[in-house]
């Protein structure tokens, strides 16, 4: 992904990009975004693809936030994979995997540049498309918890 921003003022960041995946179903995506600092009530919103969301600081160490995101990837499975299951046609078979969610979660700073962070929420669109095979395999809804530790050096 290519990504610019500009910084209107203090409190207000435009962002502009488009994103490159040669061996996805739509090899160019466009992305346009903002977000927006509205400090008298600790409140960010932060419009960018691909985890748009509402975010609450409480401290400056803690915050809380609600909204959605996207997870994609996209993949090739195994030489051997659809003899595995009965069905070749899937052997080396190329898939994009995508999973729409909504939730909230809460990041807390240790220290700067270092954060724990914890999501829940509910996964409401995930499949596979394998565009190649004019296949789509659809998940049911399902709910979702992700933790993990970011880093900025």
């Amino acid at each position: 992904m290519v990504l610019v921003d500009y910084h209107v003022n203090p409190d207000l960041t435009l962002a502009f990009g488009v994103g490159f995946n040669p061996d996805s179903e739509y090899p160019v995506l466009p992305a346009a975004g903002l977000i927006w600092n509205i400090r008298p009530m600790n409140l960010t919103l932060n419009l960018m693809f691909p985890r748009p969301r509402l975010i609450y600081r409480v401290t400056p160490n803690l915050s809380l936030y609600a909204g959605g995101g996207m997870v994609a990837t996209t993949f090739r499975t195994d030489s051997d994979q659809g003899d595995k299951i009965g069905l070749p046609r899937f052997n080396n078979a190329l898939g994009t995997y995508r999973d729409f969610r909504l939730g909230g979660g809460v990041d807390f700073q240790i220290i700067p540049g270092f954060m724990i962070s914890v999501e829940s929420g509910y996964s409401v669109g995930r499949q596979i498309d394998y565009t190649r095979l004019d296949e789509t395999v659809k998940f049911d809804p399902s709910p979702y918890i992700q933790a993990g530790v970011k880093g900025r050096f």
